[in-house]
């Protein structure tokens, strides 16, 4: 079996305080996997380290066969935060340059976007079936909107995984399904 994420026996520590001791975790590719625990239980901390942005203190972490080390740029991993449905009413940002801000990390400095990204956006836009959406300001919209719109911004750098912290975190009732009916289209379309 192949996995897209592998850790084996991590630990992490903030200061004296152990969060994670000896976490071992196999995710298959193309599965969607869920982490559950108490508050406090460490599940943020380990996405984290796996995303690269907290170090490895010890234990090893292995992304698509290769061994992590905690250089971001090499990771085909993208991410949505637990505070992804948080913009007030004054945030400034239309959805296609929410959607857009996903390649800053492809662009060098004061470089701009070119008729390639647009399509990108677009393309991403309908993938999710919120291309109508594309000139909306961000804070206009639904959390369910607001959180489809954030997975685009994930989705546009063309990850192989998807990590999400929280994800239905602040969706209504009404809108989980939907949210979920989302993350299966993604998985057959080979987005662990």
């Amino acid at each position: 079996m192949e996995y897209a994420i592998k850790v084996k026996d991590l630990n992490v520590s903030y200061g004296d305080n152990l969060v994670l001791e000896k976490v071992n975790l196999q995710i298959p590719i193309n599965t969607r996997t869920a982490i559950i625990g108490a508050n406090g239980a460490g599940k943020s901390t380990l996405l984290k380290v796996i995303l690269g942005l907290l170090p490895i203190q010890k234990g090893e972490i292995i992304v698509d066969g290769k061994p992590f080390k905690g250089n971001k740029s090499s990771l085909k991993i993208s991410y949505v935060s637990q505070k992804a449905s948080a913009f007030n009413a004054g945030f400034p940002a239309s959805v296609k340059e929410v959607v857009l801000s996903g390649l800053t990390k492809t662009k060098k400095l004061f470089q701009r976007f070119n008729k390639n990204d647009y399509q990108k956006v677009t393309k991403v836009l309908e993938r999710l079936n919120i291309s109508h959406l594309i000139n909306k300001n961000i804070a206009e919209l639904s959390g369910g909107q607001q959180q489809r719109v954030l997975i685009a911004r994930a989705l546009i750098s063309d990850p192989s995984v998807l990590v999400l912290d929280e994800p239905t975190n602040g969706i209504d009732a009404k809108h989980v399904s939907k949210f979920y009916d989302t993350l299966d289209k993604l998985k057959k379309q080979g987005i662990t």
